[in-house]
């Protein structure tokens, strides 16, 4: 592991300075010593199926309490639920008024048709701060061993078709 660069000046401007130049691989803080670091999250596949299953057992646009949403669904792995939040800073879900509620977009339902959207999204503090110009769509997105379409089944139906 690379050592953290240090932090050499005297004034808050050049504090600013210092955390933007060294916030990709991270550093300390030079007024306060919490750690600095942008983070780069991707879509992933658990993501996108999770997303895939609001869209498909609850619509667009209709709330959806997502712990109680997926703690139902038998033999779900946990890992979906983790990062589903996330989707609303691609713009697929939207928070609403009640904690733990969200909402499918339209964004969604176009995202899962086909729809490219970003790779990454960079975050510090909780925020974006950018977006990756690479993209990706639904299907890239779960090119793994998951199968959406065997968790659907079950229902007697399917995502496509």
């Amino acid at each position: 592991m690379q050592q953290e660069k240090a932090f050499d000046g005297d004034s808050l401007g050049r504090a600013k300075q210092f955390l933007r130049a060294n916030w990709k691989e991270g550093c300390k803080c030079p007024c306060c010593g919490q750690r600095v670091q942008l983070y780069k999250r991707s879509v992933t596949s658990a993501m996108a199926a999770g997303l895939a299953l609001i869209v498909h057992r609850v619509g667009i646009g209709a709330d959806v309490h997502l712990e109680s949403f997926f703690k139902d669904i038998e033999g779900l792995p946990s890992s979906i639920r983790g990062d589903m939040t996330k989707w609303v800073e691609w713009g697929m879900l939207a928070k609403t008024n009640e904690r733990g509620v969200y909402r499918a977009t339209d964004d969604a339902r176009q995202f899962l048709c086909g729809m490219k959207t970003n790779r990454f999204l960079y975050f510090y503090n909780g925020k974006v701060q950018a977006r990756s110009v690479e993209t990706i769509t639904y299907e890239e997105a779960l090119q793994n061993k998951f199968d959406i379409q065997k968790l659907l089944k079950p229902e007697g139906r399917y995502l496509h078709g």
